[in-house]
């Protein structure tokens, strides 16, 4: 519609992967051993000593645990310093959260991240199923966006 090339909007998509990231605190591994994107072994030990996960996504799209913490508390912090360590790179276009079942901690990331980034989400909504199966009920998560040349 704007009369840009397919080549320009090729350009445009891959700029905005790496602009983009989105950040998911996982209760428990449970939906992970289940969708396969984590072993059952592994998954057990993990689960035996209380690991809540923060996924995010490679630039390629596949799923990768980028932090790990011992409490949702912990978990949401990992996810504030990787906010913050975005904000250091640009201004924030955009955000949103997002969630699966768990509209209290969305309430509680709304909050938060209009305080640290100063201004309220784009939307909070529920999270998209395929995230949801991989993540399980109770993730929350934020998805963030910076701003890129116009």
């Amino acid at each position: 519609a704007a009369g840009k090339t397919f080549a320009e909007v090729q350009d445009f998509v891959k700029q905005s992967i790496t602009r983009t990231k989105i950040f998911v605190s996982v209760p428990n591994l449970d939906a992970m051993i289940r969708s396969g994107r984590l072993g059952e072994k592994g998954g057990a030990i993990g689960n035996t000593l209380n690991l809540k996960p923060v996924v995010s996504l490679s630039e390629t799209g596949a799923g990768v645990v980028s932090d790990i913490a011992f409490s949702l508390t912990g978990s949401t912090n990992k996810i504030v310093k990787r906010v913050k360590k975005m904000m250091a790179q640009g201004i924030v276009a955009d955000y949103a959260i997002v969630h699966a079942n768990t509209p209290q901690r969305a309430e509680e990331y709304t909050a938060l991240f209009t305080d640290i980034i100063g201004k309220a989400p784009a939307y909070v909504m529920g999270i998209s199923s395929i995230i949801a199966m991989n993540a399980g009920s109770g993730c929350v998560a934020i998805a963030i966006q910076l701003e890129g040349e116009k």
